[in-house]
């Protein structure tokens, strides 16, 4: 029977994460919202975070109240600086995710695809420049709008395996933040919270994402550990309320 594993992009197949952060913290400079060390509590407090979060957190970091006008100028001052980013192709791939995919596209009837909150032709761009578009088609990568709500929706997991004529019972959703694991026990799906052993506040983190729903935590990308998780996976959980 066809199954199909779902992976997040940002912070699980490739790391944007550190370039996020600094581009988080340049966008609060620019509106007047300095803080030293904007960019290492951006990123180790807040990753995985949304825009809107980020700006929520930030204010509370600052004690200071937030309008409107703030978060839209913030907000389009960071994607102004991560589309500079996102062309010059800066973001490493994650150990061991190329070796990972080739193994997991040799196995019978299994459907990779992506998911991400960015325009899906940014994804798709981005598949491709790293040459994962071999195990990735752009077919079976989705982005808000057209796709459904943007995560912790369930929206473009479920849309993703309905295409495939896949059920909830038979698709894996493997991400690093908490809206993909919200996603993921939303439509039914399994839960695979990728965590690399040496990241910052690991325990911290990993409670954080099991709080999320995540079934499991996934440290490395190896058939080994992945044996592990399908040795581990069970029905999944009842659906939960977005």
């Amino acid at each position: 029977m066809a199954k199909m594993i779902i992976f997040d992009l940002d912070g699980t197949c490739w790391d944007s994460e550190p370039e996020t952060a600094r581009a988080d913290a340049k966008a609060f400079e620019a509106i007047g919202w300095h803080h030293k060390d904007a960019a290492h509590i951006i990123l180790t407090e807040m990753r995985g975070f949304s825009s809107r979060a980020k700006f929520d957190a930030m204010s509370k970091v600052l004690d200071r109240a937030g309008t409107e006008d703030d978060y839209v100028q913030y907000r389009a001052l960071r994607s102004k600086t991560m589309d500079e980013c996102f062309e010059r192709d800066i973001f490493p791939l994650m150990p061991g995710i190329t070796e990972f995919l080739a193994y997991l596209h040799t196995q019978p009837e299994t459907w990779l695809a992506s998911i991400s909150n960015n325009p899906v032709e940014r994804s798709r761009t981005g598949i491709r420049r790293k040459f994962l578009d071999k195990y990735i088609p752009a077919r079976l990568t989705f982005g808000p709008g057209t796709h459904g709500r943007a995560k912790p929706a369930p929206d473009m997991i479920t849309y993703a395996r309905r295409l495939q004529g896949i059920g909830a019972d038979r698709t894996i959703m493997v991400g690093d933040s908490a809206a993909d694991m919200l996603a993921a026990r939303a439509d039914g799906s399994w839960a695979v919270a990728y965590l690399p052993q040496d990241s910052h506040n690991f325990i911290g983190r990993s409670a954080e994402l099991i709080a999320a729903g995540a079934h499991t935590i996934l440290t490395a990308f190896s058939k080994e550990n992945w044996e592990q998780v399908m040795t581990m996976k069970s029905s999944p959980a009842p659906r939960c309320k977005i």
